[in-house]
């Protein structure tokens, strides 16, 4: 036993006052001795198997409502109780036993839960490693004026004769934090000390609440970060590590919701590198697939205002292209050997074009194939056995930037 811990528990025996137990006269071991390696709960198995969440300490996960933050939490939960890794890329190094306390569920929607969760796992945690308190209905505040509520105290027994675990869930924390603590900053830190005074009795459980997103933080365009929860700043000030779930609707893609989930606020690791999501068949938060995030990122841009104007202005370049494209045609095929001066007339009275924009369409009429143009000074123009105005619709023209056109040598000998 060390120094401290013999301190520590000389005092917790001749001294019940609950500050002065936790008076540490500093040995001279901690000056010259390392200190104990970080527990974690999780680490991460894209980065050298980095921590992110440690263990032992309070955290939040941020969300706006409907994104799936209850879902995530189950998911970790039977990460945790059967090992391996939470979102196919956080891992578990000990397995543990885990408390899902769910302020806004019934028994039922918990089974639900858990069983989605578990097929979209494809395993099962061993008996008893989960243990659930759906408290949908329950009044369940932690805090209350003068101290811990009764249903803080109970908790707190319950969690000490049932542990230890390794993770506590509260979800949402808006169901346990007592009326004050979201527009209240001393209520706010009140509650994180709540929250804080369940990792001992579990025998030094991570304790993650969930937390909904302020109003600024949702919708087209917003950004999900550590000053997006909702209410008081206490409450991501008095935690030690945040993450965050952004919700984005990705018009045109394959995948038309992405999540992101983030770490925001870390007190003993880096943030790691976010990660993108999408929601599986039953619900579960998924990654997303290399071929997705590709997709997403073209629909993204193709979505955003300037893309989407450059978009319409290609669009209606493309369209009025193959209507000239489509003129040529017609004039060739009208006056079979027609002549480049007379060709370029007609082009221009039946598409109402300049000179320049006929002669590039013959240019590129010529280069496709459609169109044959003879040798010598007369230049003659045939249409190609095969050419007709049907082959000349807007989804053949979209394609001719493919042929590699030398269009400035075809336009120097129409001159």
């Amino acid at each position: 036993m060390t120094t401290a811990e013999a301190f520590y528990a000389d005092a917790v025996a001749t001294d019940p006052d609950p500050w002065e137990q936790h008076v540490t006269i500093v040995p001279t071991e901690w000056y010259t001795a390392p200190a104990p390696p970080r527990r974690w709960l999780l680490r991460d198995g894209r980065a050298g198997d980095e921590g992110v969440l440690p263990l032992g300490k309070v955290g939040l996960l941020v969300a706006e409502g409907g994104a799936g933050k209850t879902m995530a939490v189950v998911q970790l939960a039977l990460a945790v109780a059967c090992g391996g890794s939470w979102l196919d890329t956080f891992e578990v190094p000990e397995r543990g036993k885990v408390l899902l306390i769910l302020g806004e569920e019934d028994a039922e929607e918990v089974h639900r839960r858990i069983h989605r969760a578990a097929r979209g796992r494809g395993s099962t945690p061993p008996e008893r490693s989960i243990v659930a308190l759906p408290l949908a209905g329950v009044t369940c505040s932690m805090i209350e004026e003068g101290g811990d509520s009764g249903f803080l105290v109970w908790l707190k027994e319950f969690i000490q004769k049932t542990g230890p675990y390794a993770l506590i869930v509260v979800d949402p924390v808006s169901r346990f934090c007592g009326a004050d603590a979201e527009r209240d900053n001393a209520a706010g830190t009140r509650f994180c000390q709540a929250l804080e005074s369940l990792v001992v009795p579990a025998g030094g459980a991570t304790v993650l609440g969930s937390h909904h997103t302020n109003k600024q933080s949702r919708g087209s365009g917003a950004v999900v970060g550590a000053a997006s929860a909702r209410g008081s700043s206490a409450l991501v000030d008095g935690v030690r590590w945040v993450a965050a779930i952004g919700v984005e609707f990705v018009e045109g893609g394959p995948v038309d919701t992405v999540l992101t989930l983030s770490v925001v606020k870390t007190n003993y690791a880096r943030k790691p590198k976010a990660l993108e999501l999408r929601y599986g068949d039953d619900g579960e938060l998924v990654p997303l697939l290399d071929d997705d995030k590709q997709a997403a990122t073209k629909a993204r841009d193709e979505a955003a205002p300037q893309a989407r104007r450059q978009r319409k202005r290609d669009e209606a370049k493309t369209k009025r292209e193959a209507e000239i494209d489509a003129a040529v045609l017609d004039c060739v095929r009208a006056t079979p050997g027609i002549g480049a001066s007379e060709l370029r007339l007609h082009i221009k009275a039946k598409a109402g074009c300049g000179a320049d924009a006929a002669d590039t369409a013959v240019a590129r009429m010529i280069q496709a194939g459609r169109v044959q143009r003879s040798e010598g000074k007369t230049r003659q123009h045939f249409l190609v056995a095969n050419a007709s105005s049907e082959a000349t619709d807007s989804s053949d023209m979209n394609g001719t930037s493919a042929f590699h056109l030398d269009l400035d040598a075809v336009l120097e000998t129409l001159a």
